[in-house]
């Protein structure tokens, strides 16, 4: 295992063997997502995002995808972790619960924004005059 701190933030490198620990190490210290984490290795984000939308497809809802959603309340109402294989059922279960309390709000749209190295999907109503967003954030990579 490799650390060090630097402006306010800590860099590990894991992996099974030290040369590995090393170049995941490297790798997040410049801003890139390690590539094997344990026995796992890191997917593709455009196959992740693919495995994701797929979710709102089955259920027939579609995905708008505007670079930045504003609103005079925004609620986030879950997270999750989506960096491997593993990963997935969790995110799955995240936006199906989502998109059980949510999902009948809208006309059958989903919003899709990214922000840093996330997703996020959310659906916005107007409640009382006042819009509202609530949405689910995905960590992709």
């Amino acid at each position: 295992m490799w650390d060090t701190y630097n402006e306010d933030k800590v860099y590990v490198g894991l992996g099974n063997t030290p040369q590995q620990a090393f170049e995941n190490y490297l790798l997040k210290a410049s801003g890139v997502s390690p590539i094997h984490q344990g026995n796992q290795t890191m997917l593709d984000v455009s196959d992740m995002l693919g495995k994701l939308r797929q979710i709102f497809s089955n259920v027939g809802l579609s995905l708008i995808k505007p670079i930045l959603v504003l609103a005079p309340l925004t609620f986030k109402e879950a997270d999750a972790c989506y960096l491997f294989n593993s990963d997935f059922a969790n995110a799955q279960k995240t936006i199906s619960k989502f998109l059980k309390d949510f999902g009948s709000w809208g006309d059958g749209r989903i919003f899709e924004w990214e922000t840093d190295n996330k997703v996020n999907y959310g659906v916005i109503k107007e409640v009382n005059g006042i819009t509202e967003n609530h949405y689910v954030s995905i960590e992709v990579g």
